[in-house]
C-alpha cells in the first residue's frame, strides 16, 4: 500500500481496496496534564495495521483520521485535527474490548407467500417503508442505514421480551448477504463485505436497554414483506 492508496481512503474514493477494522471504547473522563478534565477514548486495531502505523508516517495520519472521524460520527462531537502525542503508551488503563466475530448468519428465511396470502399481509403491513425493490436501484454512494423498529413485550422497565423489525426492501435474500449478531446490550447487523448488501446497507447497531439472553435468539426474514423480525429474550434480575 503506497501513499497514494492512502490519499485515497482520506478522501474515501471508491477504488481504495483495503479496510482498516476499529474497535472504540466508550468515553472515559480524566484529566490532561494541566489537571483540566478530558475525555479519552481508547481506539483497537490489528496488530498488523498498528505495527504499520509506528513505521510510515502517512499510515499513521490515515488512523488518526480513522480514529477522529468514527469518535466524531459514534459521539456526536467535532475534533480538531491539530494533534499532539504525548509520551505515553496510553492514558489512563486500556479498556477491554469485545471484537465481534463475523460468523454463520443465525437468520433464518419464511418463504413467500401465496397471493391471497400476501393480500391479507399488505392490509396491515409491519413497515411502512417495506416495498418490493431491487438491489440495482440505490447506488453505492446512497447506502443507509437500515429503517427499524423496536418493541418491548410488556411494555415499561421490565419487558420479558424485545421485538425489532429491520426493514430491508433492497434484498431478495439475507443469505451470503447480512450478518446478524446480538449482544447482551446491544444488536449489530452487517452487511458482507462484498455482497450486494454492502452497495445499500450500513451497518445497524442499536442498543437494548434491557439486558437480553445470549442463548435465546429467534431471526426470521420473511421474504413477501422484506423484513427482518429479531425476537430476543431479557435476562431476569
Amino acid at each position: 500500500m503506497d501513499y497514494e492508496e492512502v490519499a485515497r481512503a482520506m478522501i474515501e474514493q471508491d477504488n481504495v481496496s483495503f479496510k482498516v477494522p476499529l474497535s472504540l471504547s466508550a468515553p472515559k473522563i480524566d484529566k490532561d496534564k494541566a489537571g483540566k478534565p478530558c475525555l479519552v477514548f481508547d481506539a483497537a486495531c490489528n496488530t498488523t495495521p498498528y505495527r504499520r502505523a509506528t513505521k510510515d508516517a502517512s499510515f499513521h495520519a490515515f488512523m488518526v483520521t480513522l480514529c477522529c472521524e468514527w469518535i466524531e460520527s459514534k459521539h456526536n462531537l467535532s475534533l480538531s485535527r491539530d494533534v499532539s502525542f504525548p509520551k505515553l503508551k496510553s492514558k489512563g488503563p486500556i479498556s477491554t474490548h469485545s471484537i465481534r466475530r463475523q460468523s454463520k448468519s443465525i437468520i433464518s428465511e419464511i418463504p413467500k407467500t401465496t397471493p391471497a396470502v400476501s393480500k391479507a399481509r399488505s392490509e396491515k403491513p409491519l413497515l411502512a417503508s417495506a416495498k418490493e425493490a431491487t438491489p440495482s436501484e440505490v447506488a453505492s454512494k446512497d447506502a443507509v442505514v437500515p429503517f427499524h423498529e423496536l418493541f418491548s413485550e410488556p411494555p415499561g422497565p421490565n419487558p420479558e421480551f424485545i421485538v425489532v423489525r429491520v426493514s430491508l426492501p433492497q434484498l431478495a435474500t439475507v443469505k451470503q448477504n447480512i450478518v446478524l449478531d446480538v449482544e447482551p446490550s446491544a444488536i449489530f447487523l452487517c452487511p458482507l463485505e462484498g455482497s450486494p448488501a454492502e452497495k445499500v446497507y450500513k451497518d445497524l447497531e442499536i442498543t437494548l436497554q434491557t439486558r437480553v439472553s445470549l442463548n435465546e435468539v429467534g431471526a426470521q426474514f420473511d421474504l413477501s414483506s422484506r423484513v427482518l423480525t429479531v425476537t430476543l429474550v431479557c435476562e431476569k434480575d
